[in-house]
């Protein structure tokens, strides 16, 4: 593995985290997990609120470069682009995570529930119309039934998983101030006394194909492989940096890291995908796995991921975890 650090393997990367508490104002209710029905119901509120050419398919507009929906839900591949070249969409630039009660899927008028919405690089300057298509979406309704609900708070959440400064409040939108780059990945690192052994709780389902098939065991090279190639792909894509990785050096080091406890379980959800046009079942790992081993060098890249999600389905809220 190289001895260059993460700031230069990584330069430029950032993101932002903004929590959004809201108070049910009717009985809502979601899907077999709330990530899927929030993905998309503000994927419609965002493509009502900017979408000016009404057309059903983006891939034919002749505004899919310059949409903001566009860039942030269908996110077309570059003419030009010299990566990813056999895919038809490169990764978004967001995600959900700390999703409010993994098994609870209604909420009577009264309570409330929260989640937090990831934007990387450049989908940061869109804040407005996202914070937008959220306060729509508020009035608009969620879930079976359309349940309406109140913004209670959109603020911003540091590195501490704390909410720091407003974000929207009393109407108004404030400047982000908590930009999650890879220079506080590094100082958050000097926080972990031991760097031989790491615990990662899995909050939402980790979902992860390998050689071809969903995996269910979940060693340290496979986890790290889907990380490091989702890390370089939203550098590449959303903020303007191509990443020089010697990946076969650090698959070859990770390959050493061992699992020394785990206590993971499988949790299944489907959801329908009207894009498709079919009901696709969907399923990964919950829990905590604990790794030992010489695991300094990969810690910077693991916080990143924790900002970000890993595996599959990253835009629902899926592959979000912790670092114990």
């Amino acid at each position: 593995m190289t001895n260059y650090p993460i700031t230069q393997l990584l330069p430029d990367f950032k993101c932002i985290r903004l929590h959004f508490k809201a108070e049910a104002l009717e009985d809502i209710y979601f899907s077999s997990f709330m990530g899927s029905t929030i993905r998309g119901a503000f994927g419609v509120a965002l493509k009502r609120s900017v979408c000016v050419t009404r057309q059903p398919d983006c891939s034919g507009c002749m505004l899919r470069y310059s949409c903001v929906y566009s860039y942030i839900f269908e996110t077309p591949m570059p003419a030009d682009t010299k990566v990813m070249k056999k895919q038809s969409h490169v990764p978004h630039p967001f995600c959900l995570s700390d999703i409010s009660g993994l098994r609870k899927n209604s909420y009577k008028a009264g309570e409330t529930f929260a989640f937090t919405l990831t934007l990387v690089g450049k989908s940061i300057e869109f804040l407005p119309y996202c914070v937008y298509a959220m306060i729509r979406l508020s009035h608009a309704g969620i879930g079976k039934g359309r349940g309406k609900f109140k913004l209670l708070y959109i603020k911003e959440m540091a590195v501490d998983y704390q909410c720091r400064n407003d974000i929207y409040a009393d109407d108004v939108l404030h400047i982000p101030q908590q930009f999650l780059t890879v220079e506080i990945a590094e100082q958050l690192m000097q926080q972990y006394t031991d760097k031989n052994r790491i615990t990662l709780h899995f909050i939402s389902p980790f979902r992860i194909k390998y050689r071809n098939k969903i995996w269910d065991q979940l060693e340290f090279h496979i986890l790290f492989r889907s990380l490091i190639r989702r890390l370089a792909n939203l550098a590449f894509f959303h903020c303007n940096r191509k990443v020089d990785i010697d990946f076969k050096s650090i698959i070859d080091k990770a390959i050493s890291i061992q699992i020394s406890e785990q206590n993971l379980s499988w949790y299944d959800w489907g959801r329908y995908s009207t894009r498709q046009k079919e009901w696709m079942n969907f399923g990964g790992l919950v829990g905590e796995i604990t790794y030992e081993g010489d695991i300094s060098a990969f810690i910077p890249f693991l916080i990143l991921g924790s900002w970000v999600n890993i595996g599959k389905g990253t835009a629902f809220g899926l592959g979000n975890y912790r670092i114990h």
